[in-house]
């Protein structure tokens, strides 16, 4: 039996939510976990998450979250097969929109734009994150009110 992708073609996250931090304290998860609440703390985001993906295994997995929104909004995008963090994967260069009203935001991304006022999420930002070739996978931030990030 072939396993349900999402409309991007890639497979689910396979976690129900952000993994847990090994009984070791894998450094690795560690350092993304300190990464995303740092981001968050400084650039005045209400949370923050990151995914990595390999479409040539048909994967993508969420790596941490910050909160239960920011992985509902990871899982959204991909599931949707559209949002700004899908962009910010596929095309390589950040996707950031402090206001939702932004022009076109909305005809961009209408199935999640939907999801998102109806989550009261003003402001969405994504970040790939660098790879060899291409994008190894992507940094997300949300703010539920409107405004640039504070750096």
């Amino acid at each position: 039996m072939l396993s349900p992708r999402c409309a991007n073609g890639l497979l689910p996250s396979s976690s129900p939510g952000p993994p847990p931090v090994p009984p070791a304290a894998d450094p690795l998860f560690v350092g993304i976990s300190a990464i995303c609440d740092t981001v968050v703390r400084l650039t005045g985001v209400d949370g923050a998450a990151v995914a990595v993906l390999a479409p040539s295994m048909g994967v993508r997995e969420l790596v941490y979250a910050t909160d239960a929104l920011a992985q509902q909004l990871d899982e959204l995008q991909f599931t949707l097969g559209e949002g700004p963090c899908v962009d910010a994967y596929q095309r390589g260069h950040p996707q950031m929109f402090p206001s939702l009203g932004a022009q076109g935001f909305e005809a961009r991304w209408p199935a999640f734009t939907a999801e998102l006022v109806a989550l009261g999420v003003a402001a969405v930002f994504a970040y790939p994150v660098p790879g060899d070739h291409r994008p190894l996978g992507v940094l997300e931030l949300y703010r539920r009110t409107e405004g640039r990030l504070r750096l």
